[in-house]
Formats: structure tokens, C-alpha cells, sequence
């Protein structure tokens, strides 16, 4: 058996996210700004000889059964290299935590997806990785790529954008899970004019202005949902100086933007009393399929 290796499964946030529409097989047309942050899991893995897909979870009661992304990942990528001899044994160490928002199952398979290009030499390029990835989810790709992106379609269609300004990230995760679906139904049914985030997001990223971007960031689902602790934590972290404060995807974490790490450690205090915290940074682009954790 070859020496386990290592690849970090970072959470992504949303810096900006606008719904645009609905295609006629009921995915929503999405155009977000998406940012991956220096909070991780981490995922050891290797090839064996014995035609198995093993995983374990430490940190987590996710199952670790055929259903579970990094699973479906491993499978599909010796499918995809047809290889009918050999199998993959892996071990996740989450940190991530679950409906929040951040990505963590769409970043373990993109992670699972690195490790065994890598292993093998590198034999698919980022472009299809990110085409491979994504039947197992519409965050795959770009937690294929990270760094700061732009995504629009599903999710799927990828720019870069310059990357965030340096800066401490507070995240703050309240004891409420939020339904995906159950976002979109009231996303769907509010009449309410929206109000497009990703422009001025954008703009502050070229102006490389950490202010600017506090200001600009918005989530469309934050608007439509209107939940009372979501909207406790964002203002607790104003008063505790962050220069902007967000839910990211269809929540429930919340993150604040601070230019003062002080700030941030200070806040970090304060907003204890409103669930788990957790401080990081943004992460740039991976060279290689793979980089060491912020």
C-alpha cells in the first residue's frame, strides 16, 4: 500500500449570490461570486489493490456509505480512468460544518477528485475535473479550482476574478440548519424586487478595496428568508467591526469581513453566544490541484 497523502477540502463563501431565473428542469440560473476560505477539511487517501471505495469520517456523523460524495467521487473517477483493478481506502477529518452554506461535501469530492488525479500523475486536466465533477454537484468545479470566481448557470460556468483583499473572515454558524429547497420555494415565491449583488462585488474585487467589498456583498436568499438570528448575528458583527457581514449560500453561517485581525478576534468573543465560531482567511487559487492549509 502506498503512503498516505494528504488534500485539504477547503469551505467556500458566498461573496455575492443573485438568482436570475429558473431553467425548464427546475435548476435555478444562479450568478454568484464565490470565495474559498482557509477552514477545512482534511482528506487522506490512497490506491489499493483490493477493488474497494472505503471511507472514514472522524468529526462528523455523516454516513460513510455509498451515498457519500467522496464515494461517488472516488467511483467516478476510476471509471473514468477504467481502472477495474484497483480501489481507493480514504479517511475525512471534518471541519466544515453541515448545512451551512459553505460547500463541505461538494469540497470533500472535489478534494477526493485532486488527490487521485494527483496520485496518478496528473493524467485529467483542471478543465475536466471540473466537468467530472460536476454530476456529483453544481459546486464541484469550482471547489475543483477555488481561489475567487465568479459562477454563473448552475453554478457550473467559471471566470476568475481578482483575488479578495487580505482580511480576516469570521464565520458564525447558529444552532439552525436552513433547507436548500426550502430556500428556494420562498426565493421563488417572493415578489419583491431583487436587488443584483455580483456587479458591486465585482467592482470592489478590481479596486482591490476591502471596505468597498463590506459594503457590496448580499445574499439573495438572506433577503427572502428574513431570519431573525441570522439577522442578530450579521448586526452583532457590525457593532463588533467587521466593514461588511453576510449569510453565505442558503445559510445558516454567517461572515463578517474584518480589516483588523484585532477586530475580528475581538468579535470572534462576543459572537460565542450565537453559535460556533471560526476564524480563517480567503484562500487564492490551488496551483497544482493542491496547497497547504492558510
Amino acid at each position: 500500500m502506498k503512503k498516505l497523502t494528504q488534500e485539504y477540502a477547503y469551505g467556500k463563501i458566498n461573496l455575492a449570490l443573485d438568482i436570475e431565473g429558473k431553467r425548464e428542469d427546475g435548476y435555478h440560473l444562479l450568478k454568484m461570486v464565490m470565495q474559498s476560505v482557509s477552514l477545512h477539511d482534511t482528506l487522506e487517501g490512497t490506491y489499493t489493490r483490493d477493488g474497494k471505495v472505503t471511507l472514514k469520517i472522524e468529526g462528523s456523523e455523516l454516513a460513510a456509505d455509498e451515498n457519500n460524495l467522496c464515494v461517488k467521487a472516488a467511483r467516478m473517477f476510476l471509471r473514468s480512468t477504467n481502472d477495474k483493478q484497483n480501489g481507493f481506502t480514504m479517511k475525512l477529518v471534518k471541519k466544515i460544518p453541515s448545512q451551512a452554506g459553505m460547500g463541505g461535501g461538494s469540497s470533500d469530492a472535489a478534494a477526493v477528485l485532486r488527490l487521485m488525479n494527483r496520485l496518478r500523475g496528473f493524467p485529467f486536466s483542471e478543465e475536466e475535473l471540473c466537468r467530472m465533477g460536476l454530476p456529483l454537484g453544481a459546486d464541484v468545479p469550482f471547489c475543483v479550482r477555488g481561489g475567487t470566481q465568479r459562477a454563473e448557470g448552475i453554478g457550473e460556468i467559471l471566470t476568475p476574478l481578482p483575488a479578495m483583499p487580505d482580511c480576516m473572515l469570521l464565520l458564525c454558524k447558529p444552532p439552525i440548519g436552513i433547507s436548500t429547497p426550502q430556500a428556494f420555494r420562498q426565493a421563488d415565491a417572493c415578489t419583491a424586487p431583487a436587488i443584483p449583488f455580483v456587479p458591486a462585488v465585482e467592482a470592489a474585487l478590481y479596486q482591490k478595496s476591502v471596505n468597498d467589498l463590506g459594503k457590496a456583498i448580499g445574499n439573495r436568499f438572506d433577503d427572502v428568508l428574513q431570519l431573525a438570528q441570522i439577522r442578530e448575528i450579521r448586526q452583532a458583527m457590525l457593532r463588533e467591526g467587521a466593514v461588511g457581514a453576510c449569510m453565505t449560500g442558503s445559510g445558516s453561517v454567517v461572515f463578517g469581513i474584518f480589516s483588523r485581525d484585532q477586530d475580528a478576534f475581538s468579535a470572534r468573543r462576543a459572537l460565542r453566544a450565537y453559535g460556533q465560531c471560526y476564524l480563517c482567511r480567503p484562500v487564492s487559487p490551488f496551483p497544482d490541484f493542491s496547497i497547504s492549509p492558510v
